[in-house]
Protein backbone atom coordinates (compact mmCIF):
# COMPACT_ATOMS: atom_id res chain seq x y z
CA UNK A 1 0.00 0.00 0.00
CA UNK A 2 2.81 2.50 0.91
CA UNK A 3 4.77 2.19 -2.67
CA UNK A 4 1.46 2.36 -4.44
CA UNK A 5 0.64 5.15 -2.21
CA UNK A 6 4.12 7.08 -2.80
CA UNK A 7 3.67 6.38 -7.11
CA UNK A 8 0.15 8.15 -6.83
CA UNK A 9 1.85 11.08 -5.02
CA UNK A 10 5.02 11.01 -7.17
CA UNK A 11 2.34 11.26 -9.96
CA UNK A 12 0.28 14.02 -8.09
CA UNK A 13 3.17 16.47 -7.71
CA UNK A 14 5.41 15.55 -10.89
CA UNK A 15 6.04 19.46 -11.89
CA UNK A 16 5.35 20.00 -15.82
CA UNK A 17 2.77 18.26 -17.68
CA UNK A 18 4.66 16.21 -20.37
CA UNK A 19 2.24 17.30 -23.42
CA UNK A 20 2.92 20.90 -22.86
CA UNK A 21 6.73 20.00 -22.05
CA UNK A 22 6.71 17.89 -25.61
CA UNK A 23 5.09 20.94 -27.47
CA UNK A 24 7.62 23.74 -25.52
CA UNK A 25 11.00 21.40 -27.20
CA UNK A 26 8.55 20.91 -30.24
CA UNK A 27 8.62 24.69 -30.71
CA UNK A 28 12.88 25.00 -29.75
CA UNK A 29 13.38 23.26 -33.16
CA UNK A 30 11.03 24.76 -34.69
CA UNK A 31 13.40 27.46 -35.82
CA UNK A 32 15.97 25.08 -37.50
CA UNK A 33 13.45 23.96 -40.18
CA UNK A 34 12.43 27.66 -40.54
CA UNK A 35 15.76 28.77 -41.07
CA UNK A 36 16.31 25.71 -43.26
CA UNK A 37 13.40 26.63 -45.70
CA UNK A 38 14.51 30.16 -45.53
CA UNK A 39 17.89 30.00 -46.61
CA UNK A 40 17.01 26.83 -49.39
CA UNK A 41 14.50 29.12 -51.83
CA UNK A 42 17.40 31.79 -51.56
CA UNK A 43 19.57 28.85 -53.13
CA UNK A 44 17.37 27.64 -55.45
CA UNK A 45 17.41 30.52 -58.43
CA UNK A 46 17.66 28.98 -62.16
CA UNK A 47 20.90 27.98 -63.59
CA UNK A 48 21.10 31.91 -65.31
CA UNK A 49 20.34 33.90 -62.16
CA UNK A 50 23.16 35.36 -60.07
CA UNK A 51 26.76 33.89 -59.76
CA UNK A 52 28.07 31.30 -56.22
CA UNK A 53 29.12 34.06 -55.13
CA UNK A 54 25.93 36.45 -55.12
CA UNK A 55 24.13 33.13 -53.88
CA UNK A 56 26.28 32.64 -50.97
CA UNK A 57 26.39 36.60 -49.84
CA UNK A 58 21.92 36.63 -50.28
CA UNK A 59 22.28 33.11 -48.45
CA UNK A 60 24.66 34.65 -45.52
CA UNK A 61 22.69 37.71 -45.44
CA UNK A 62 19.46 35.64 -45.30
CA UNK A 63 20.75 33.56 -42.41
CA UNK A 64 22.03 36.59 -40.39
CA UNK A 65 19.03 38.83 -41.16
CA UNK A 66 16.83 35.67 -40.10
CA UNK A 67 18.57 34.41 -36.59
CA UNK A 68 17.95 38.09 -35.65
CA UNK A 69 14.78 38.22 -36.33
CA UNK A 70 13.92 35.33 -34.62
CA UNK A 71 15.47 35.94 -31.55
CA UNK A 72 13.91 39.41 -31.60
CA UNK A 73 10.88 37.72 -31.66
CA UNK A 74 11.35 34.87 -29.28
CA UNK A 75 12.51 37.80 -27.24
CA UNK A 76 9.27 39.38 -27.22
CA UNK A 77 7.11 36.74 -26.80
CA UNK A 78 8.90 35.08 -24.14
CA UNK A 79 9.34 38.25 -22.13
CA UNK A 80 5.38 38.59 -22.44
CA UNK A 81 4.68 35.39 -21.12
CA UNK A 82 7.44 35.95 -18.19
CA UNK A 83 5.61 39.03 -17.57
CA UNK A 84 2.04 37.29 -17.71
CA UNK A 85 3.37 34.57 -15.35
CA UNK A 86 4.83 36.61 -12.72
CA UNK A 87 1.53 38.81 -12.47
CA UNK A 88 -0.29 35.34 -11.67
CA UNK A 89 2.06 34.65 -9.04
CA UNK A 90 1.59 38.39 -7.43
CA UNK A 91 -2.05 37.82 -7.50
CA UNK A 92 -1.30 34.64 -5.43
CA UNK A 93 0.67 36.44 -3.06
CA UNK A 94 -1.83 39.11 -2.28
CA UNK A 95 -4.80 36.33 -1.70
CA UNK A 96 -1.91 34.72 0.76
CA UNK A 97 -1.76 38.16 2.69
CA UNK A 98 -5.31 38.75 2.99
CA UNK A 99 -5.76 36.35 5.96
CA UNK A 100 -6.45 33.20 7.66
CA UNK A 101 -9.50 32.95 6.02
CA UNK A 102 -8.50 33.51 2.16
CA UNK A 103 -5.42 31.46 3.36
CA UNK A 104 -7.55 28.26 4.26
CA UNK A 105 -9.73 29.20 0.91
CA UNK A 106 -6.49 28.53 -0.79
CA UNK A 107 -5.46 25.48 1.14
CA UNK A 108 -9.19 23.83 0.17
CA UNK A 109 -8.55 24.63 -3.21
CA UNK A 110 -5.02 23.15 -3.40
CA UNK A 111 -5.96 19.87 -1.61
CA UNK A 112 -9.23 19.74 -4.39
CA UNK A 113 -6.54 19.68 -7.16
CA UNK A 114 -4.91 16.47 -6.15
CA UNK A 115 -8.73 15.14 -5.02
CA UNK A 116 -9.42 15.66 -8.84
CA UNK A 117 -6.16 14.30 -9.70
CA UNK A 118 -7.30 11.05 -8.29
CA UNK A 119 -6.17 11.13 -4.41
CA UNK A 120 -8.36 10.39 -1.70
CA UNK A 121 -9.65 13.48 -0.08
CA UNK A 122 -8.25 13.01 3.22
CA UNK A 123 -4.46 12.39 1.44
CA UNK A 124 -5.40 15.04 -0.48
CA UNK A 125 -5.56 17.20 2.23
CA UNK A 126 -2.63 16.02 3.56
CA UNK A 127 -0.37 16.53 0.86
CA UNK A 128 -1.88 20.48 0.49
CA UNK A 129 -1.06 20.65 4.22
CA UNK A 130 2.51 20.12 3.99
CA UNK A 131 2.90 21.85 0.55
CA UNK A 132 1.67 24.80 1.82
CA UNK A 133 3.66 24.56 5.30
CA UNK A 134 6.80 24.24 3.14
CA UNK A 135 6.50 27.03 0.34
CA UNK A 136 2.49 28.23 0.07
CA UNK A 137 3.35 30.32 -3.22
CA UNK A 138 5.36 27.24 -5.00
CA UNK A 139 2.39 24.74 -4.20
CA UNK A 140 -0.02 27.16 -5.65
CA UNK A 141 1.85 28.48 -8.31
CA UNK A 142 2.73 25.30 -9.72
CA UNK A 143 -0.47 23.26 -9.38
CA UNK A 144 -3.13 26.01 -9.31
CA UNK A 145 -0.94 27.91 -11.88
CA UNK A 146 0.53 25.90 -14.06
CA UNK A 147 3.94 28.06 -13.32
CA UNK A 148 7.55 26.13 -11.60
CA UNK A 149 8.79 29.04 -10.05
CA UNK A 150 12.20 27.04 -10.69
CA UNK A 151 12.08 27.17 -13.83
CA UNK A 152 10.15 30.56 -15.68
CA UNK A 153 10.29 31.90 -19.08
CA UNK A 154 13.65 32.98 -19.55
CA UNK A 155 13.56 35.49 -22.37
CA UNK A 156 17.32 35.92 -23.53
CA UNK A 157 18.03 32.28 -23.18
CA UNK A 158 15.09 31.53 -25.46
CA UNK A 159 16.64 34.32 -27.82
CA UNK A 160 19.46 33.07 -28.28
CA UNK A 161 18.25 29.73 -28.33
CA UNK A 162 15.69 30.15 -31.49
CA UNK A 163 18.83 31.65 -33.09
CA UNK A 164 21.37 29.52 -32.75
CA UNK A 165 18.17 27.01 -34.31
CA UNK A 166 17.99 28.97 -37.05
CA UNK A 167 21.20 29.12 -37.88
CA UNK A 168 22.12 25.92 -37.71
CA UNK A 169 18.63 24.95 -39.96
CA UNK A 170 19.32 27.56 -42.14
CA UNK A 171 23.37 26.58 -42.93
CA UNK A 172 22.66 23.24 -44.15
CA UNK A 173 21.47 24.19 -47.50
CA UNK A 174 24.20 26.74 -47.53
CA UNK A 175 26.93 24.54 -47.47
CA UNK A 176 25.46 22.41 -49.04
CA UNK A 177 25.93 24.68 -52.31
CA UNK A 178 28.18 27.46 -51.24
CA UNK A 179 31.34 25.30 -52.39
CA UNK A 180 30.02 23.68 -55.96
CA UNK A 181 30.19 26.02 -58.99
CA UNK A 182 28.21 24.06 -61.24
CA UNK A 183 24.95 24.92 -61.02
CA UNK A 184 23.60 20.73 -61.80
CA UNK A 185 25.98 19.48 -59.18
CA UNK A 186 24.87 22.67 -56.61
CA UNK A 187 21.39 21.82 -57.44
CA UNK A 188 21.82 18.04 -56.33
CA UNK A 189 23.95 18.83 -53.48
CA UNK A 190 21.21 21.23 -52.48
CA UNK A 191 17.90 18.32 -52.38
CA UNK A 192 20.07 15.52 -51.30
CA UNK A 193 20.99 17.97 -48.22
CA UNK A 194 17.88 19.85 -47.94
CA UNK A 195 16.04 16.19 -48.04
CA UNK A 196 18.38 14.65 -45.58
CA UNK A 197 17.82 17.77 -43.03
CA UNK A 198 14.21 17.72 -43.55
CA UNK A 199 13.85 14.27 -42.96
CA UNK A 200 15.59 14.50 -39.48
CA UNK A 201 13.59 17.91 -38.52
CA UNK A 202 10.45 15.96 -39.22
CA UNK A 203 11.53 13.19 -37.41
CA UNK A 204 12.69 15.15 -34.51
CA UNK A 205 9.70 16.95 -33.77
CA UNK A 206 7.91 13.55 -34.11
CA UNK A 207 10.06 11.92 -31.56
CA UNK A 208 9.10 15.19 -28.69
CA UNK A 209 6.08 14.78 -29.84
CA UNK A 210 5.72 10.90 -28.90
CA UNK A 211 4.22 10.43 -32.49
CA UNK A 212 5.75 7.99 -35.79
CA UNK A 213 9.10 9.26 -37.09
CA UNK A 214 8.26 7.62 -40.31
CA UNK A 215 4.85 9.20 -40.76
CA UNK A 216 6.62 12.72 -39.24
CA UNK A 217 9.95 12.57 -41.33
CA UNK A 218 7.54 11.74 -44.10
CA UNK A 219 5.53 14.89 -43.93
CA UNK A 220 7.81 17.33 -43.85
CA UNK A 221 9.95 15.59 -46.59
CA UNK A 222 6.89 15.97 -48.67
CA UNK A 223 5.63 19.80 -48.05
CA UNK A 224 9.76 20.46 -48.74
CA UNK A 225 10.20 18.93 -51.82
CA UNK A 226 6.67 20.15 -53.28
CA UNK A 227 7.76 23.94 -51.71
CA UNK A 228 11.08 23.15 -53.01
CA UNK A 229 9.70 22.51 -56.55
CA UNK A 230 7.13 25.63 -56.73
CA UNK A 231 10.05 27.30 -56.02
CA UNK A 232 12.30 25.88 -58.53
CA UNK A 233 9.37 26.21 -61.36
CA UNK A 234 9.24 30.44 -60.62
CA UNK A 235 13.05 30.61 -60.75
CA UNK A 236 12.28 28.85 -64.13
CA UNK A 237 9.58 30.68 -65.64
CA UNK A 238 10.60 34.10 -64.58
CA UNK A 239 14.66 33.82 -64.79
CA UNK A 240 14.29 37.60 -65.48
CA UNK A 241 13.81 38.14 -61.72
CA UNK A 242 16.67 36.60 -60.53
CA UNK A 243 18.76 37.97 -62.75
CA UNK A 244 21.47 40.53 -61.53
CA UNK A 245 23.25 41.67 -65.50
Amino acid sequence: MEGEGSTSLQEVITVGNPVHQAAHLQHRHAPAAEGHHETEYEELPDEHSESLHTLVLAGVAGLVGGALSMACGEYISVSSQRDAEEADVEKERKEQAKGPQARLHELEELAQIYENRGLSPGLARQVAVELTEKDVIKAHARDELGIDLDDMSNPAQAAIGSALSFTVGAGIPLLASAFIQDYRYRLISLVLASTAALAFFGSLGAVLGGASTLKGGARVVVGGWLAMGITYGIGRAFPSGYATH
